[in-house]
């Protein structure tokens, strides 16, 4: 993955912030958060998807910080959490767009925002040590599906695209 990523020569907290959130929007089409046209499941797997990719990205820019994410775990929950606000707000404005007038999401915004919160414990969970005190404190976050909130956050993943990731 490094490879394949345009690394800044000097990453800071705030340009991990502002990669981050702002990757995100080239990516955010109407289209995939329509659910006129797409089934709910597949509009919650293509936000967890464009997440997930926006998650690697986070990590390969995290590696290039003198800080590591274990002495300020909550400036990256943070950053985690204004990514998934970030991504509600972009559901919204897009299929709420003049352009496209018939264009509707049915998701919730906790479940847009569970679903980013979702892919980035996925991806930062391959690397746990490094990211052990981050995901402790996004794992005890509460999840959300069908507006009840679930602990255990395998009903999520099994049911978010109909398949166990």
């Amino acid at each position: 993955m490094r490879d394949i990523v345009t690394i800044p020569p000097v990453v800071n907290g705030k340009d991990l912030k502002r990669l981050t959130v702002g990757f995100l929007k080239p990516r955010a089409h109407a289209l995939l958060f329509d659910t006129t046209i797409n089934d709910v499941r597949n509009v919650r797997f293509n936000i967890y998807e464009i997440g997930v990719l926006a998650a690697m990205k986070f990590h390969v820019h995290a590696l290039r910080l003198r800080q590591r994410p274990s002495k300020n775990s909550e400036y990256f929950i943070h950053i985690v959490i204004d990514t998934s606000n970030y991504m509600q707000w972009l559901v919204r404005d897009r299929t709420n767009n003049i352009k496209f007038p018939s264009c509707q999401c049915t998701l919730s915004d906790i479940d847009i925002k569970s679903a980013i919160i979702q892919s980035f414990v996925h991806v930062l969970s391959r690397k746990h040590s490094r990211y052990v005190d981050v995901l402790m404190q996004l794992k005890g976050m509460y999840w959300y599906h069908n507006g009840a909130a679930v602990q255990d956050r395998s009903t999520l993943l099994s049911t978010s695209a109909g398949v166990m990731f």
